[in-house]
C-alpha cells in the first residue's frame, strides 16, 4: 500500500466504475420512411439514439432481410458525431444501389467495452428508384 506524501492526506484510494450497457432499443428510425422508395441509389440513412452516450456503430445495409451471405452486404463502422448530418449513413457514390430494389438496413452500437456484441436495431426498409 502507498503512504500519502502529505501527512494532511489520507491513503490513496482505488476505485472502479463501469459504463452503462448499450442497447439497440433505444435506436429509432429517422430516414427513409419505412417502406419509403427514396430519390437517388445514394440515400441517407438516418437513426436516432434516446441515449446521449452512444456514438460509435456498426450499419448493415442489403437486399436480403436477413443480411445473409446470399446479397451484397454495406457494412460500415462509424462515429456518430463525425456523420453530417449527425447519426447518418450515407451511401458511398462509389457504390451506389441497385434501381429498382428493396433494401434493408440496420444499426446497433459497437461493441462495448466487456466485448460483448450488441444485438442490432430493427430492421427497416426501403425502395430505390
Amino acid at each position: 500500500m502507498l503512504e500519502p506524501l502529505d501527512k494532511d492526506c489520507s491513503a490513496w484510494a482505488v476505485r472502479t466504475f463501469r459504463t452503462p450497457k448499450a442497447t439497440s432499443a433505444t435506436i429509432s428510425r429517422v430516414v427513409p420512411d419505412g417502406g419509403s422508395t427514396v430519390a437517388t441509389l445514394t440515400p441517407a440513412l438516418t437513426w436516432a439514439n434516446s441515449n446521449p452516450y452512444v456514438f460509435y456503430y456498426e450499419v448493415q445495409v442489403s437486399k436480403d432481410p436477413a443480411f445473409g451471405p446470399n446479397a451484397f452486404l454495406y457494412w460500415e463502422l462509424m462515429h456518430a458525431g463525425l456523420a453530417s448530418p449527425p447519426s447518418t449513413y450515407q451511401v458511398s457514390d462509389k457504390f451506389p444501389l441497385e434501381a429498382a430494389t428493396n433494401y434493408y438496413w440496420r444499426v446497433r452500437p459497437r461493441i462495448q467495452g466487456d466485448g460483448t456484441p450488441v444485438s442490432w436495431s430493427t430492421t427497416w426498409g426501403f425502395v430505390t428508384p
